[in-house]
């Protein structure tokens, strides 16, 4: 498996992984969806939020540069399903990006405070996946609290989960 193949793959994993904290939220009743959880992270709608705002904001950063704030239609993206629904677009953008794009490819940016980086598109792969295992764990603390663990969201567990050969 050469480095593209990788990143794909890694990427891969982190859709699986957030999408089954998607649908389980979707079986939580509004209220605590909506509800702030004491961790201070915010509640289960504004972490998973969170995760396809990230998604979003860094392809868009790898496809045009510059800094984008929020994603269009986000004030409507109220219910898991919305968000879930909103997400599969943006995953299926990001393979698009993810198959196009040379990974030592450096992608130049400007940051949520003005200043202007520049990363190899690997390493932000990379980024994103690792931002999402923090605010996954988050969200399915959430879950876990309300009734809904997820299970084990590992890695290992991704791998014998797939089909064979892929």
């Amino acid at each position: 498996m050469d480095f593209s193949e990788y990143l794909q793959w890694l990427y891969d994993y982190h859709c699986w992984a957030t999408n089954r904290l998607l649908t389980l939220a979707a079986a939580v009743p509004p209220a605590d969806y909506q509800r702030p959880h004491p961790s201070g992270q915010g509640s289960l709608q504004h972490v998973l939020t969170h995760l396809y705002v990230a998604e979003w904001r860094w392809r868009e950063r790898c496809e045009r540069g510059g800094c984008p704030l929020d994603p269009p239609g986000l004030p409507a993206l109220t219910t898991p399903t919305a968000l879930a629904e909103a997400l599969a677009g943006e995953q299926a953008r990001w393979r698009v990006v993810l198959a196009a794009t040379e990974p030592d490819r450096l992608v130049r940016y400007q940051r949520t405070d003005g200043g202007v980086e520049q990363q190899r598109f690997g390493e932000i792969v990379a980024h994103l996946v690792n931002h999402g295992t923090q605010h996954r764990a988050e969200a399915a603390w959430i879950l876990t609290e309300l009734g809904s663990s997820p299970g084990d969201l590992d890695l290992i567990v991704y791998l014998r989960a797939r089909p064979a050969g892929s």
